[in-house]
């Protein structure tokens, strides 16, 4: 196989034989999680039977592909003397993916992600040894005829990240961070409302603004490969004094409904109630008067549909509430 595709088969599970194939021009291109996002996405935490949380081991790890380095967290434990965990690959989106047939004998490790509806041929299957303080260990990825070379680490804090993005920002914020459900008729969406500080711009009410995603399921962050670019804007955006809503999109994340379903005007619809709903809100100034228009959510509607839902439906839409001011 083309040595970037070996590995990102994980999710989309690659060929059952060794061929070549065409490298993508971008990764992004590939991950496809809404594929196995409800059998292996956010795995429970793994519970004894008198629920109690086990003893955990998390390891982070890398796998060399020619050109390329892919990093990856496993987490394991061990319940009634059977071992369990989870398998996080951020540039893949993927997280808590669920490992099967997790083995420990003397110092070597195996581990493998069944990946949903896919051959076990292609499943990555991982075998590592372990060093002599336990902290450090080195081996293979297999899969689909490749072996790749893999090195981990023990994280003893249980709490490193495996990518490091310094435009996130972090927490404490200088500003309120509110969880919200927002009544969307027959289903409801998930949010954060973000409301500027008073010390530093007044008791409001504020410009207002809402963060609406692109195509695809998305949660409130537009989290993609490890990436959260509606939480830096939203912290942008209050930091200089403007409330902001952000929200999982129907179906995903936080929020109820039926993604698969559901057509522009339906994305529009749930656009205008968090439109309604954050009017509403005591921090924000009522009117609306600005609003920005990238990019459309690719779902089949009639075409007077379409046109209608264009208006109401941006990608980034800012819902700007000031009455003179224009985001």
């Amino acid at each position: 196989m083309a040595p970037l595709i070996a590995l990102l088969s994980i999710l989309l599970g690659g060929e059952s034989e060794a061929v070549a194939a065409p490298v993508p021009e971008s990764p992004a291109a590939i991950v496809e999680v809404s594929h196995v996002q409800e059998e292996v996405a956010l795995q429970p935490e793994v519970e004894a039977p008198d629920g109690t949380r086990p003893d955990e081991e998390r390891w982070l790890g890398q796998v060399e592909i020619p050109g390329q380095v892919i990093d990856f967290a496993v987490t394991i434990v061990e319940i009634e003397g059977r071992l369990a965990g989870n398998i996080d690959i951020p540039a893949q989106g993927l997280i808590g993916g669920q490992l099967h047939a997790v083995e420990r004998e003397g110092d070597e490790l195996r581990f493998v992600f069944a990946i949903p509806n896919q051959p076990e041929a292609v499943w990555p299957k991982w075998v590592v040894t372990i060093d002599k303080d336990g902290t450090s260990a080195s081996g293979a990825l297999h899969q689909s005829g490749g072996v790749f070379p893999t090195t981990m680490t023990l994280d003893e804090t249980g709490r490193a990240e495996i990518l490091i993005r310094p435009q996130h920002p972090k927490r404490p914020f200088p500003y309120a961070e509110i969880e919200v459900t927002i009544d969307a008729g027959e289903h409801t969406l998930a949010g954060t409302l973000t409301v500027p500080s008073e010390e530093e711009f007044g008791k409001g009410p504020f410009p207002g603004a809402v963060l609406i995603t692109g195509s695809g399921p998305q949660d409130r962050d537009e989290t993609i490969m490890g990436h959260k670019p509606f939480l830096v804007l939203s912290d942008q955006l209050t930091r200089r004094g403007i409330a902001v809503l952000r929200y999982d999109d129907r179906g995903f994340g936080g929020s109820t409904g039926d993604f698969a379903r559901a057509t522009t005007l339906d994305f529009a619809e749930d656009a205008k109630a968090c439109a309604r709903w954050i009017r509403r809100r005591p921090e924000v100034m009522p009117r609306v008067r600005g609003r920005k228009n990238e990019d459309d959510q690719c779902h089949q509607t009639e075409p007077k549909e379409k046109a209608k839902a264009k208006e109401a439906s941006p990608r980034h839409h800012l819902d700007a509430t000031h009455p003179r001011e224009e985001v």
